[in-house]
């Protein structure tokens, strides 16, 4: 799989997120929904970490443009 496709495959797209997520004889379960989101994982995750590795690198530089060290 794609780790850049974050819903179902690159076929499917969200489409294929939507029919996974809603079984027609079950309808919407947490057994389903784990199933749809646990391939989106790893993606999600380095998103967080990314997030917070730039907030803090630009909160690093500012400080370093005043001549102040902070954290």
């Amino acid at each position: 799989m794609n780790p850049l496709v974050l819903f179902g495959d690159a076929a499917t797209g969200m489409a294929g997120f939507m029919e996974g997520l809603t079984d027609a004889s079950t309808g919407v379960t947490s057994a389903n929904l784990w199933a749809q989101i646990t391939p989106a994982a790893g993606t999600l995750a380095l998103v967080v970490i990314f997030a917070f590795g730039y907030r803090v690198s630009r909160k690093i530089v500012k400080g370093v443009s005043r001549g102040k060290a902070s954290f």
